[in-house]
């Protein structure tokens, strides 16, 4: 968890820092994507070894993961994003006192991340 709050502080000030040079044209806009993705594959073996703390706590990680897949979905009835509707759902959960850690007693684990990797899929398709 440590290792994800360094690398998101040296993510963000790096990228404004390439975001000036591109701005300044030091660089081209190819070379600053490529120098700002090369993070990713250590936000991916980080997260790959905090996978115990998700299962522990499944229940927030689903709540996130829906809300994660709802925050890329189109807009409903061309102004309502889902997002704000699941947060909605989320908060009345919680201030009615419904027992959420019973959710991943409901839902198989396995199922649900196939799920949200289609539902992300289809939001990534042009």
């Amino acid at each position: 968890l440590y290792g994800i709050q360094v690398l998101s502080a040296y993510a963000s000030t790096i990228s404004i820092f390439i975001h000036t040079l591109k701005f300044k044209r030091y660089i081209g806009p190819m070379t600053a994507m490529v120098a700002y993705d090369i993070i990713i594959p250590g936000f991916g073996y980080l997260f790959f070894n905090m996978r115990h703390l998700v299962l522990d706590n499944l229940d927030v990680g689903m709540i996130c993961g829906v809300g994660l897949v709802l925050n890329l979905a189109p807009k409903l009835f061309g102004k309502i994003r889902p997002w704000f509707v699941w947060q909605a759902m989320v908060a009345y959960m919680f201030y009615t006192g419904y027992p959420i850690e019973n959710i991943p007693r409901i839902i198989d684990p396995h199922i649900y991340l196939g799920c949200c990797i289609v539902a992300a899929v289809c939001f990534f398709r042009p």
